[in-house]
């Protein structure tokens, strides 16, 4: 039997993670510091505005950017409407009206792409293989040199963990003159890239994927693009002139904070939680039978698990795991009633995309937790069978 412990396990953190102390720390300093507008000329604002650059400068190291080229948001939905809406109705697509998006894209994404005008804009679908890849050659085959001005494909699938050969993609954009956007928010709590090197010209993230608080985002726009990309929002010209309103200063101070932590930490903590995830998935196919894990024959990032039983459905198993929280897909359209568009665009059934459990470990997920879930999951598939009256564990069958 498996041991309680204090407090109920948190394995849900692709949908948000806990708050580090230390960025919490700081957070507070800035609440206690007195009110202030980082938009005002007055001695306060200065140093609300000199707090806001100094944040600005640990984003902009994490993913090796010129401080200048970090545009702070409400988050990464902020980040992505933005980078896709505001490029396509500004210079991008000024002329070329053609937009490739991946099929298993995140929503803030694929909705925004399809909230184009379809009357002047174009736009193609990227399958994804059996693994949850992009399909590399089919994107060869949907960008139309002269015609395509946008490519975005996220880094990391926040359903499955699969990763995208990130310069692979920009590679190909490139080639046919058309602007690389990446969605990073599942990517960069294991730590920091460069998007030069990578060849990303626009970068999504979000505070509340690396352990900084909710409500604060950014979006990278490379200097070649500055005049490229048009505001979402009116109002008094904050950010220069591209993101109206008045800054989130605990925020944009949180999310520096949390940036500097998980370029400082994230490698190192990937290694360890990478191992406790393999572990987690090894237990369960030794206790169940017909475990599979979607995406698992792709290179995954370190927290995430999304596996799928022979029998029952994910959504009865989350109810029987109070103490354990894991999810049947992403938390943005876990309260729409149908199956993962992440899954069924991998070649899942309904019924396979339905048995599906996400399971997403954290920079602060100990091995204790990972023991405990493994043992709870293990008995809430095992009486979940049972109603479906069939054996589940090793001996047994699974149909």
């Amino acid at each position: 039997m498996t041991p309680a412990l204090a407090r109920a396990v948190y394995l849900d953190n692709n949908a948000s993670t806990p708050l580090d102390d230390r960025v919490l720390t700081a957070m507070l300093e800035v609440y206690g510091s007195g009110a202030a507008n980082a938009a005002s000329a007055h001695e306060p604002g200065r140093r609300a505005s000199a707090r806001v650059e100094e944040a600005r400068e640990r984003v902009a190291a994490l993913i090796g950017s010129r401080p200048r080229e970090i545009f702070f948001t409400s988050g990464a939905t902020e980040a992505n409407n933005l980078a896709v809406k505001g490029f396509m109705w500004g210079g991008g697509g000024e002329h070329h009206h053609h937009v490739v998006t991946a099929s298993t894209e995140h929503p803030a994404v694929l909705e925004a792409v399809h909230a184009l005008d379809h009357s002047r804009f174009q736009v193609s679908i990227l399958p994804v293989l059996p693994t949850g890849q992009p399909d590399l050659r089919a994107l060869e085959r949907l960008v139309r040199p002269g015609q395509t001005a946008l490519v975005s494909v996220m880094a990391v699938n926040n359903e499955t963990g699969v990763q995208t050969p990130v310069a692979e993609v920009a590679e190909i954009a490139h080639r046919a003159g058309a602007v690389y956007h990446c969605d990073a928010t599942q990517w960069l709590a294991w730590g920091g890239i460069d998007v030069e090197e990578l060849g990303i010209d626009m970068l999504s993230m979000s505070g509340h994927k690396l352990h900084g608080p909710q409500g604060i985002g950014a979006l990278f726009i490379s200097r070649r693009l500055a005049s490229d990309v048009v505001p979402l929002l009116s109002g008094g010209g904050h950010e220069r002139g591209l993101r109206s309103g008045t800054l989130n200063t605990a925020g944009c101070v949180g999310l520096g904070v949390a940036a500097g932590l998980a370029d400082e930490e994230g490698p190192q903590a990937a290694r360890r939680i990478g191992e406790l995830r393999d572990r987690l998935e090894a237990t369960l196919k030794h206790e169940l039978q017909g475990i599979a894990i979607n995406g698992g024959e792709a290179r995954r990032a370190p927290g995430t698990s999304n596996v799928r039983f022979a029998y029952g459905d994910g959504e009865a198993m989350v109810a029987l795991l109070p103490d354990v929280a894991v999810s049947t897909g992403s938390a943005c359209t876990s309260l729409v009633p149908h199956p993962s568009h992440v899954l069924t665009a991998m070649g899942l059934s309904d019924k396979e995309a339905a048995a599906s459990l996400r399971i997403s470990l954290s920079r602060h997920t100990t091995s204790e937790e990972v023991a405990y879930a493994a043992g709870r999951i293990v008995a809430a598939a095992k009486s979940v069978a049972e109603r479906w009256g069939v054996e589940s564990g090793p001996e047994g069958g699974s149909t």
